[in-house]
């Protein structure tokens, strides 16, 4: 028991109470030579030890009658704790099988995905830098559709009509009219329950759209004083959000 004490930090008794300790250091016991005692009884810690081991050792025998005695006296408390033990257990299993076999759809969803990619890569143009542009597009395309699923969102943008988009805007981000890394936004987010049709998205930089995080395009614009322009872009979404695509 004294092992798992530090001696070197064990004050004395009236002290250790003070500070609310639990033991303190005195004298050698007289029986075993060590100085370690509880404070509330002054008892040597390990002699205490010992003593609680030799009587649960010699009262092992009593104990396990007592549990028997007693199990056979509550019959029906002792049945209806295995029964809920063991439903506990079966909703456990239950739930360890729908965990497995969800990943299993997640895993079958991903592996259709990157399929349809590779078939789309298969169609992509001769030209380096245009097959370059397309096959970009074509994952983060299917990135989205993954993302979306995954949050039940509703609709599905084309390749086509994130190309018109991109056209409609020049090819520069629709905030601060930057043409590196852009990609597809959500305008209104799909955490926020927004669609994934073609009249909700935009391209944006990855700065832009890291900053604008969950916001939707209204919120983000207010933020950052940025002017909202009726473009052609606008014109188009707001047609396809009429047509419901």
């Amino acid at each position: 028991m004294t092992g798992n004490i530090d001696t070197s930090d064990l004050r004395d008794r009236a002290t250790a109470r003070l500070f609310g300790d639990r033991y303190y250091r005195s004298t050698p016991c007289r029986r075993c030579g060590h100085v370690v005692r509880r404070v509330a009884n002054a008892h040597c810690v390990n002699c205490t030890s010992e003593y609680a081991n030799a009587w649960k050792a010699s009262r092992l025998g009593q104990e396990r009658a007592r549990k028997r005695k007693w199990r056979k006296a509550n019959r029906e408390t002792v049945n209806a704790s295995k029964r809920k033990a063991r439903a506990s257990r079966a909703a456990e299993t239950l739930q360890k099988k729908r965990d497995r076999a969800d990943l299993r759809a997640i895993r079958a969803g991903y592996r259709r995905l990157l399929h349809r990619a590779h078939i789309a890569a298969r169609r992509l143009p001769d030209n380096p830098v245009d097959r370059t542009a397309a096959k970009r597009l074509s994952w983060r395309r299917m990135r989205a559709l993954r993302r979306a699923r995954k949050r039940s969102a509703d609709g599905a943008y084309t390749n086509e009509q994130a190309h018109f988009i991109l056209q409609l805007q020049n090819g520069h981000c629709a905030y601060c009219q930057s043409t590196v890394d852009l990609c597809v936004d959500h305008m209104v987010a799909l955490s926020r329950g927004g669609s994934n049709h073609g009249h909700n998205i935009q391209w944006l930089c990855k700065p832009c759209n890291d900053a604008k995080g969950a916001r939707s395009d209204d919120e983000y614009r207010s933020l950052r004083n940025i002017e909202h322009r009726n473009s052609a872009a606008d014109w188009v979404r707001m047609l396809w959000r009429v047509l419901d695509c």
